[in-house]
């Protein structure tokens, strides 16, 4: 049901964007493209930015005002991302519908979902690095929710604490956060294009330009800037989020830290374990060899798109030097190597070569000498609704019939001159369009194994005006009909010449198809961002205030604050066994109009006290910290004494 829903779509979109642009097949693609522009607009960034506190904020600030291609540079890096997070999940929705998330692909599943969390996490950090208010309020969330990690403790929110207490050196730590990762996200891109024979990295050429053309626009028309500095003695207000990358940022605040990684964790091992779950393969679904009739002559390891056959070498004694070898856990059951073999070596248990060539025999020997027009159909199971178009033959359906394959790539060429001798009048094959075959290359295999552009292909004694090749998929069935009786009408005339090659797909001109790609981009950018500038939401309570008491000190202790004879905390510390000291970090949030609050700090039989006069104002931030035996007051006004 679902997997229909998911075809439906893509044939709604081929009547837009064209077959051959559709976005939605070429979605992973598109994300190879992404990484492109990310890496090279990051790279401009890079060098413009300063790992001062205060510069910076200035220094990104700067690209919008001083200079183009750095405004170019930054407004592209923020939309591609968008773009990157949303083909990205579509490209895993789709594998997940169409069931390319099973058998011998879990290796792509897995080292897809890395690369998910990897764009997640590069968001994230990317979104720290300018150091303005959108920015403080990330950190802030995040560090809170990395503290509540068990063995790491509050000393990670310590570094963050005052403007001034924010070094070079942490800056840098915040670069390389998220500019390392990269790195390990080029083993994951490894690991997920390593059992692709030919994996398709980038899209075609038009879509290429139209994305690119519609980053360079957004970035002209709506460019990226920062809001106010940050600030750490203040608490930051409502600000407007980007609803894709810093999702998970809301939801660390509003579920709570430990909350938020037990769903996290939880909701990362189920998705990882779809192939597991989801995915059951009986053992004998995977292509057969018989290895008496095997030459070795090297055609299905070529063709395989899944890398699942090799070629072992043979003692000298052997006939053939060499002969084929079947991975079992990287099979797919595909059938595409079926059609790479002409010495019936290769066998698919799915869907017998026996059974296909059984079927067709046995309709020629009842109709191969009538005088119409009898037709062979070599259909793809995913690109016709057989059942669909056999109820709606009528009298044309007395001298044709459907022989289903896995994919068009199962078809063997001889199979067709086998049948055209035998009595059949035309043969023609029914393949999915090449942007969504399941076999990845199958219905290009096919193709060019008709034309005589791929062995082994089709004899050129072969009359080609007697095939018929059709591109289609199952919502457009009462098209290729149409295509049959056409295809009848003319072998029972018998005049002429034909076009072989037909689909029953639209194809709007490649101009309109660019543009359509265009303006979804542009459109998408300038919605997204829209609503971005609409949603603004609030990760701490900025209409209250702060006191965050932060001491470096020895075990055990106590801690108590009060406000005017009101207790607010009591809390006890005790040494844990890592040598007597140790962080205590509480943050606490008062009334804007809270003074008199009263910090006492008892460490062994050493007493240190401080008062914190107040008003501290709504959305300001008070620092308790120890210097010198001391209590220091730091803060947006001198309150302590």
């Amino acid at each position: 049901m679902v997997e229909s829903i998911v075809r439906s779509t893509e044939a709604w979109a081929d009547r837009f964007f064209s077959h051959r642009l559709n976005p939605l097949p070429q979605a992973g693609a598109i994300v190879f493209l992404l990484l492109t522009v990310l890496t090279g607009s990051g790279a401009i960034l890079f060098l413009y930015y300063s790992v001062e506190f205060k510069e910076a904020y200035r220094s990104v600030a700067y690209l919008h005002d001083g200079t183009i291609i750095g405004a170019l540079a930054r407004g592209m890096h923020r939309y591609s991302a968008d773009l990157i997070f949303l083909f990205a999940l579509l490209h895993m929705l789709r594998s997940f519908f169409l069931g390319k998330h099973g058998e011998g692909r879990w290796r792509s599943w897995l080292s897809g979902t890395g690369l998910l969390l990897f764009l997640i996490y590069q968001g994230v950090t990317g979104y720290i690095l300018p150091w303005d208010e959108r920015a403080q309020a990330v950190l802030n969330v995040v560090l809170e929710t990395i503290a509540a990690i068990p063995g790491i403790g509050p000393e990670i929110a310590n570094a963050f604490l005052t403007n001034d207490g924010i070094s070079t050196r942490k800056v840098i730590y915040i670069l390389a956060l998220h500019l390392v990762p990269p790195i390990v996200a080029l083993g994951f891109l490894g690991f997920h294009f390593q059992r692709l024979r030919r994996p398709k990295i980038w899209p075609q050429k038009p879509l290429i330009v139209a994305i690119v053309l519609g980053l360079v626009v957004c970035a002209v028309l709506l460019p990226a800037k920062s809001l106010a500095p940050a600030d750490f003695f203040t608490i930051p207000g409502p600000v407007s989020y980007d609803w894709l990358l810093l999702s998970p940022v809301v939801f660390m605040k509003s579920m709570g830290p430990s909350a938020f990684w037990i769903t996290a964790f939880m909701a990362i091992v189920l998705f990882a374990s779809v192939p597991i779950i989801l995915s059951y393969r009986k053992s004998d679904d995977y292509v057969r060899l018989d290895e008496r009739k095997c030459v070795g002559c090297g055609l299905c390891a070529v063709d395989c798109p899944y890398a699942a056959i090799e070629l072992d070498p043979l003692p000298p004694e052997e006939k053939h030097p060499l002969m084929a070898w079947i991975d079992e856990k990287r099979c797919v059951s595909c059938g595409v190597c079926i059609g790479s073999c002409g010495f019936d070596a290769l066998d698919m248990p799915l869907r017998k070569c026996a059974d296909i060539r059984l079927e067709a025999e046995t309709f020629l020997e009842k109709n191969g000498s009538s005088k119409g027009a009898p037709i062979i159909i070599y259909a793809c199971k995913n690109a016709l609704d057989i059942n669909e178009v056999e109820e709606n033959m009528g009298a044309d359906g007395f001298e044709t019939v459907f022989v289903p394959l896995l994919c068009a790539g199962q078809l063997y060429t001889g199979w067709i001159e086998e049948d055209l001798k035998k009595g059949a009048a035309g043969v023609m094959v029914i393949r999915c369009g090449w942007n969504s075959c399941a076999g990845r290359e199958g219905a290009t295999f096919a193709e060019n194994r008709i034309y005589h552009e791929r062995k082994p292909w089709l004899r050129k004694r072969v009359p080609l005006e007697k095939v018929r090749l059709v591109s289609c998929d199952k919502n457009r069935s009462g098209h290729v009909l149409g295509l049959i009786k056409q295809f009848k009408r003319w072998l029972e005339k018998d005049s002429g010449t034909f076009q072989s090659e037909k689909t029953a797909i639209p194809a709007p001109s490649m101009l309109v198809s660019t543009t359509i790609v265009l303006l979804f981009t542009t459109g998408f950018i300038y919605f997204s961002n829209m609503l971005w500038e609409r949603w603004e939401y609030a990760l701490e309570d900025w209409n209250k205030g702060r006191v965050i008491v932060s001491l470096n000190s020895p075990k055990p202790a106590r801690l108590k604050v009060s406000m005017k004879d009101k207790l607010l905390i009591d809390k006890r510390f005790f040494d844990k066994g890592n040598g007597g000291r140790g962080t205590i970090y509480e943050k606490i949030a008062v009334d804007s109009l809270a003074s008199d609050i009263l910090i006492t700090f008892h460490s062994g039989s050493k007493v240190s006290k401080t008062l914190i006069k107040g008003p501290i104002g709504a959305g300001r931030v008070v620092v308790v910290r120890e210097k010198a035996g001391k209590l220091i007051v730091e803060g947006y006004k001198n309150l302590g004494e």
